[in-house]
Parts: C-alpha cells; structure tokens; sequence
C-alpha cells in the first residue's frame, strides 16, 4: 500500500546515520523512518532493502511495518537540507515503535 506524507517534513527529523533517514508523518497515522532516493544509480538499494524487509516476517524474523510512503511536494521545505530531486519516488519507510529499543543503545555501538 502507498501511503502519504501528511505534514512538512523537519530538518531536526532527519537521523544522523550513513543514510540519513528522515521521520515522517503519513496518512496512516504513524511515524516512519524514511530512506529516500539519493542517486538515481543506486535505488535499487531501497528495492533490496523493501524485498528484504517483505521476507522477514516470513522467514520467522520479527520487524516493524514497512510501507512504500510517497513524500507530497507541498511538504518540503526549502531549507530540509536534502534535495526535492530526492523525494520524486516513494520512500522506503520503517515504521517507527516507541517501546522498541535499538540493540546499538544496549550493546554501545557507535553510528556509523
């Protein structure tokens, strides 16, 4: 299913990890890590990435929800610090939990 973004995105939202992912807001009401498209080259990063993520539930692995999220023009402002270019195919989003913890903040591994 391809959802929606549904307000302007916030630079402050964006993570600072290799790949930047930005918190998002979608139609389906919850928050999303989404990994946009940096280099045309390379969208077929996201394609792996989304057909992983679809295997893992049936591999046994547990995740969070992913979801395809199309990021709206009107809600990206010019100051983001991530070009509009970006944003022109969906988004891979990784729905955000707020009682999951990152096994990085337990173990002490650093952000890469």
């Amino acid at each position: 299913m391809l959802l929606h973004s549904i307000e302007t995105l916030d630079p402050d939202n964006i993570i600072d990890t290799m790949n930047r992912p930005i918190v998002v807001n979608s139609s389906d009401m919850n928050l999303y890590f989404c990994k946009y498209n940096r280099l045309a080259a390379r969208a077929y990063r996201l394609y792996k990435e989304y057909l992983i993520a679809s295997f893992l539930p049936i591999w046994g692995f547990n995740s969070n929800p992913i979801n395809l999220i199309k990021i709206n023009d009107e809600h990206i402002p010019s100051g983001l610090g991530i070009k509009r270019s970006c944003f022109e195919s969906p988004c891979f989003g990784l729905q955000m939990i707020e009682s999951s913890n990152e096994l990085d903040k337990h173990y002490g591994v650093p952000n890469c």
